[in-house]
């Protein structure tokens, strides 16, 4: 028997979280099933997408006017919307998370990890090199070509395979040993932390493909830590960025309202998702044998790319990159520390500066290529930030030709 009524999706149209054809398409689907399949608006919303009646960018949307426009007292079925919606999705993570700790199989590890699982071993591997000469030379960093280095990095490969509970990359343990290194450069040295960025060819048995690592100081007992790294965060850290860019707001304070920006953000839309992920980052951490979380950064290495554009009315835009914290990615398997790149707006009150109100928006763009560049490629993400941009060119003028038509004039 068909639905004879649907209440929570009749308030998600009256509370304008769809549009009158996002309702009259789900009210089609609905007519093949005896209920609403959902509970709240929450839970709705995630059935529409799963139904490909929202888009992503379509609840990217909404989260982001429940965060630009929170202070609205028409805006609170949004926020608790998009509260209910996160709920489920942790609560959906932490099945996924059960799942994938319960699954041993190859198919899904392949998954998880794609590409020589050895890569994956070292890739998140940390080790300590005893150095004495760190003892005698305390302002030298090894060379990212410096023998012992590249011994550790075997070494460790070794070690790592014969302890994969899974099994897949014993086969390659001797020839781990004899790895063989090509192309060695460095990306880059951070003074300050005494830290070299590398990049090197490696050949292990038949398979060659290309790896990323840091070299660096622990600041204990004389030891030098040689880190594996995921190349795009890494080729992002030790850039050489010019530190005059970024004007006429200054690197600096760029980079002190951007994180303020972050963190603002991240208090209000991502607390009810990381316990959801924890579980998975920690385990995954373990699998790579990394040391327990120390870092409580949710973004970092904040950098201009170019000068910043003037908008009007003490409003710039700015070019920048950042690596944030993904728990998202994480949860998959990639890396915890992702690359983002995008413009955004910054506005100066007096001496200080803020992010710009559409921040929620733009920080959300550029989280979505970020993960289309990891996932697919870097031209992927270039298209899609077109697309973004036309977007928001788009919705800019409808919004301004409303402000400017008579029937938003105000009475006299």
């Amino acid at each position: 028997m068909p639905i004879t009524a649907a209440p929570i999706l009749d308030q998600l149209l009256s509370d304008r979280l769809v549009s009158q054809e996002h309702h009259d398409l789900a009210r089609q689907r609905l007519d093949a099933l005896p209920n609403e399949p959902y509970s709240n608006a929450g839970e709705a919303l995630i059935w529409l997408r799963t139904e490909d009646i929202l888009s992503d960018s379509d609840l990217e949307e909404i989260e982001t006017l429940s965060v630009s426009q929170a202070g609205f007292a028409g805006n609170a079925a949004r926020i608790e919307a998009v509260g209910q919606l996160h709920v489920a999705v942790q609560r959906h993570a932490e099945a996924y998370v059960k799942e994938t700790l319960k699954q041993s199989d190859k198919a899904m590890l392949d998954a998880m990890f794609p590409g020589p699982r050895w890569l994956w071993l070292c890739g998140g591997a940390v080790l300590a090199v005893a150095a004495g000469w760190y003892v005698f030379a305390p302002d030298a960093t090894p060379g990212c070509d410096d023998s012992r280095v590249q011994q550790a990095f075997r070494s460790a490969m070794f070690t790592r395979s014969t302890k994969d509970p899974f099994g897949a990359a014993k086969d390659l343990s001797s020839d781990l040993l004899s790895a063989r290194f090509s192309d060695v450069k460095e990306l880059g040295y951070i003074k300050e932390e005494r830290s070299r960025g590398c990049t090197a060819t490696v050949k292990v048995g038949d398979l060659t493909v290309p790896m990323g690592y840091s070299v660096s100081p622990t600041g204990e007992r004389g030891e030098m830590m040689v880190k594996g790294e995921d190349l795009r965060v890494l080729r992002a850290r030790y850039r050489q960025i010019d530190e005059r860019l970024g004007q006429p707001v200054g690197a600096l304070r760029l980079s002190t309202a951007f994180t303020q920006g972050v963190n603002d953000y991240t208090k209000q839309t991502r607390p009810l998702q990381q316990d959801a992920f924890d579980v998975q980052r920690k385990r995954m951490r373990e699998m790579r044998g990394e040391p327990p979380e120390t870092d409580t950064r949710t973004v970092r290495n904040v950098q201009p790319l170019n000068n910043c554009t003037a908008l009007g009315n003490g409003k710039w835009s700015c070019r920048v990159q950042a690596e944030y914290r993904d728990i998202v990615m994480s949860a998959l398997g990639q890396s915890e520390w992702q690359v983002m790149e995008g413009d955004f707006d910054f506005i100066q009150d007096r001496d200080n500066w803020r992010v710009g109100d559409g921040f929620a928006r733009q920080y959300m763009n550029a989280t979505v290529r970020s993960r289309v560049a990891t996932l697919k490629s870097d031209e992927a993400a270039e298209r899609l930030e077109e697309i973004q941009k036309a977007k928001a060119t788009q919705v800019l003028s409808s919004s301004q030709q409303q402000e400017g038509s008579p029937a938003s004039a105000p009475k006299p």
